[in-house]
């Protein structure tokens, strides 16, 4: 039987120049493991979990959500 480790994709939030001005921009980004609270390899931020663009779960809850709000 095949395990799959389920993956979360984290995104740096950190705006400006860090690393003392080494690093005008941040835009790391990783999918890491659940149960871990990563921080950003690049300039130490802690990263912020990204929420995926629109699953067909999330289609189906806006849907059903606006069909409730017509009746």
């Amino acid at each position: 039987m095949i395990r799959r480790k389920i993956t979360t994709l984290y995104r740096c939030k950190s705006a400006g120049p860090r690393n003392n001005g080494l690093l005008k921009n941040c835009d790391f980004q990783f999918a890491f493991e659940d149960g871990t609270t990563p921080h950003c390899p690049q300039c130490g931020e802690l990263l912020v979990m990204k929420e995926s663009e629109r699953s067909v779960s999330r289609l189906l809850q806006e849907g059903f959500a606006k069909e409730k709000r017509n009746k």
